[in-house]
């Protein structure tokens, strides 16, 4: 039976050489969604079927979202403005990020091992949250677009 969890202590963070060697926490994150696991279908019948049944086809795009606080100019912003610039391009260094999403267990100490999904995106929208009050804080939504596969790793709470 799966345990109940909260979400104090996930982590989002990136690693904008896009060679998932060395993350880095993305700035202050208020929430995200995780990529879903969307599949297609192929068609595969035949003139002497009666009943249409898809094949199960590849793994369909997925979109990655997360809302950080954020400050014009401060490194965390720039670096994601500058993986957005450069989405056109393929190569690890350009427009490639490597995302590291790890969760939290019961309990959070400096030895404990985080459970993981690792992945690749594009940056597909870089979207500011409405300012509509004296005391509004400065927010964006960045979407991404998943471009590999999910793998499970860790990550030890340093």
């Amino acid at each position: 039976m799966a345990n109940k969890s909260i979400a104090l202590g996930a982590l989002v963070r990136a690693d904008f050489s896009g060679l998932a060697t060395t993350y880095v926490e993305i700035g202050l994150v208020t929430g995200f969604t995780p990529p879903a696991r969307p599949g297609t279908e192929a068609d595969g019948k035949t003139l002497g079927e009666i009943l249409d049944v898809p094949l199960p086809g590849i793994e369909g795009p997925a979109e990655f979202t997360f809302t950080q606080f954020y400050k014009p100019g401060e490194t965390e912003a720039a670096k994601i403005d500058a993986a957005f610039d450069n989405r056109h391009l393929d190569a690890a260094g350009g427009g490639v990020v490597s995302i590291q999403v790890a969760y939290p267990h019961d309990g959070v100490e400096p030895t404990d091992v985080m459970p993981t999904d690792e992945f690749d995106v594009k940056i597909l929208m870089i979207g500011p949250e409405a300012v509509d009050e004296p005391n509004s804080t400065f927010k964006r939504l960045v979407t991404c677009r998943r471009i590999t596969a999910i793998t499970v790793g860790t990550f030890v709470v340093p």
